[in-house]
């Protein structure tokens, strides 16, 4: 209706969806996590953030149902999931990790499917996801939510995701 053409494609989140709009590849990127941006931008990328896409935490962790970890503190020095380096999930995984004062296993595991085989497999201790996403194995009982974002009031008011603009497109 006004005349505006566009290009969607997706990436599998972190520093994957923040690359195309550094190089000019894109001229936006959406719901990246707010930690990879700034690293990005300090270390010279021509991007900008231009609105906050997420404040508050609503990802959370899971374990299979006949886990023996009830707690997150019980994941101290295992090996808990995260999608990619720089995402919103290594942001708030690490920070849970601090305020906990535990230290886990960081370990990128990808997307929400990825998470779920490698905690099914035993690959990984503990997985992430957000609602609705593994809501059904939780009420049926196959998984069982070990922390969310709910349990750490402290990242509440963090922006974890933000939108990014490639600086040249915006001067343009």
């Amino acid at each position: 209706k006004e005349g505006i053409k566009l290009d969607i494609f997706y990436t599998s989140g972190g520093a994957e969806n923040i690359q195309p709009v550094v190089t000019g590849n894109a001229d936006f990127g959406w719901g990246n996590g707010t930690s990879g941006v700034l690293s990005a931008y300090e270390k010279g990328a021509k991007i900008k953030i231009v609105a906050a896409a997420f404040t508050g935490v609503e990802l959370f962790w899971y374990v299979k149902a006949d886990s023996p970890y009830k707690k997150f503190t019980d994941l101290a020095g295992k090996k808990v999931g995260f999608s990619r380096p720089g995402s919103s999930t290594n942001m708030v995984l690490l920070r849970m990790s601090e305020l906990s004062g535990i230290k886990v296993e960081a370990v990128p595991t990808g997307g929400i499917p990825e998470n779920y085989t490698a905690v099914m497999t035993g690959q990984i201790a503990a997985g992430w996801s957000v609602p609705p996403q593994r809501i059904d194995e939780i009420r049926k009982g196959t998984l069982r939510i070990i922390a969310q974002g709910a349990d750490f009031p402290d990242l509440q008011g963090m922006t974890i995701r933000v939108h990014i603009a490639n600086t040249d497109f915006l001067k343009q």
